[in-house]
């Protein structure tokens, strides 16, 4: 889970580093609708963690509420 969580975080830093540097205007109207999805992201992958009877789901779910820490 860990792991998961760790790559999920690269994969993010990476789309963030490149497309602030390639974008910057365009990234800073985007960044408050972005913010609203991560939270709204955030949340709804802790909700379906709590409920999840298949470990493997549990899983996913619990590792993509991890973006936002």
């Amino acid at each position: 889970m860990i792991l998961a969580g760790v790559l999920l975080k690269m994969g993010v830093y990476g789309m963030i580093r490149f497309c602030v540097g390639f974008f910057p205007e365009m990234a800073v109207r985007a960044m408050i609708p972005v913010l609203i999805l991560s939270v709204i992201a955030i949340v709804y992958g802790a909700a379906m963690s709590l409920i999840q009877p298949d470990m493997k789901r549990l899983v996913a779910y619990s590792s993509v509420a991890t973006w936002g820490s």
